[in-house]
């Protein structure tokens, strides 16, 4: 899975990739669920994916499935 990331008001150049099984985002697409870390310092899964986020200073995370499951569309 390709990770890139948004600084500010612009995709920022930098980009990552990382297996689908060890990335939160991989793990939204799987499972259509959302997911949410309140704190990172207590959240054990995906910490090679998040440490960039708290090297920034970013302590809470969400993560929205953005494709509806087969059979939702029409409401």
């Amino acid at each position: 899975m390709r990770v890139h990331f948004w600084e500010g008001s612009k995709l920022a150049s930098t980009t990552a990739e990382v297996p689908v099984e060890d990335s939160p985002i991989g793990w939204v697409w799987q499972t259509q669920q959302p997911l949410l870390v309140q704190d990172q310092e207590v959240e054990e899964r995906f910490s090679g994916v998040l440490a960039g986020l708290k090297q920034k200073g970013i302590r809470s995370y969400c993560a929205l499935p953005l494709q509806l499951p087969k059979g939702v569309w029409p409401l």
